[in-house]
């Protein structure tokens, strides 16, 4: 088992806090905005319910009428559109977010099960990490950041401790809920199994002792006749 490290300290707590002033300032901004709007559409009616009232009531039933019928379908396309374009803007967000998420498990993966041969150094992922650091702060939503900086907290103690594999796996599983899947049902031993060999015993130990680490680990199995002989 591996211990990575990315010798760069991101405070994950900053990043939230900016990010969280960020939207506030977009909600005001849009709240002005709005209210602009509706004092505008206020000044208009007024004006429009003025100039009805110097008509003939039988021309102004029929002007009344008519606007209603031409705003009711303005406002139908309107609301439409808003709903295309905001659903449009999800599938394209997500369609990154997929991107991202599936490169960023390729690596892992290949860290942890690849082969002897094309198997990745821990050093090797130093820079890519570095690099996926910035993109989800950029793309991820807030439980992923969350996730991630509670797996980057545990990430670079030395030896390594089977909380930092728990801590990885809680991260998977933001990963998921934030391309919409449930999680319902799904045990961290469940994806514990993809990446140890006897997943049970992690979980037994872990259960025991967070603290526990893969040397402990590593003896244990031995202990038990669970590694290979090669």
């Amino acid at each position: 088992m591996y211990c990575i490290t990315t010798n760069e300290g991101v405070d994950y707590r900053k990043i939230m806090i900016m990010k969280k002033i960020l939207q506030f300032l977009i909600l005001l901004l849009s709240l002005a905005l709005l209210s602009g709007i509706a004092w505008l559409i206020y000044k208009i009616a007024v004006l429009f319910i003025s100039a009805l009232s110097l008509l003939d009531s039988d021309v102004s039933v029929a002007i009344i009428a008519g606007s209603a019928t031409i705003f009711a379908s303005v406002l139908a396309v309107i609301i439409s559109r808003y709903f295309q374009i905001k659903r449009e803007q999800e599938i394209a967000h997500r369609e990154k977010k997929v991107k991202l998420y599936d490169e960023f498990l390729v690596e892992l993966f290949e860290l942890f099960i690849g082969d002897d041969k094309n198997k990745k150094d821990p050093k090797d992922l130093i820079p890519f990490l570095r690099e996926i650091q910035r993109k989800l702060i950029l793309w991820a939503g807030p439980n992923v950041i969350k996730s991630y900086a509670d797996w980057h907290k545990v990430l670079t103690t030395k030896p390594a401790r089977a909380i930092q594999m728990i801590k990885m796996i809680d991260f998977f599983l933001a990963l998921r809920k934030d391309l919409g899947h449930s999680n319902s049902g799904i045990q961290r031993e469940h994806l514990v199994r993809f990446l140890l060999k006897n997943p049970e015993l992690f979980m037994q130990e872990y259960k025991k002792n967070s603290n526990v680490t893969f040397e402990e680990m590593s003896k244990l199995e031995k202990k038990l006749g669970l590694l290979d002989d090669k």
